[in-house]
């Protein structure tokens, strides 16, 4: 079987093809720190940085995050502090 995918298929109306999607590229910061879409850090990053705030879903998936990311340490400042009064 020959895949000619990317190439004009003849048919009317595609005679472009478009290319695939590709994410975007992280920042040359992130880059120069060795972050890549490889490592953890960077995957978080680079998707992160993909959310368009124009779309409601996006929004909501951000909102997600940041409860996701700041629950665990606002639990155990909690923690201590109850700790730390209950002499």
């Amino acid at each position: 079987m020959d895949e000619q995918f990317g190439q004009p298929s003849g048919d009317p109306g595609h005679a472009d093809v478009p290319s695939p999607w590709q994410p975007p590229r992280l920042p040359f910061e992130e880059r120069q720190l060795g972050l890549t879409r490889h490592t953890e850090e960077g995957a978080l990053l680079e998707f992160a940085a993909s959310l368009d705030s124009r779309k409601r879903s996006h929004v909501l998936i951000a909102w997600v995050l940041l409860v996701a990311f700041a629950l665990p340490p606002l639990m155990v400042a909690l923690n201590l502090l109850y700790r730390a009064t209950a002499w």
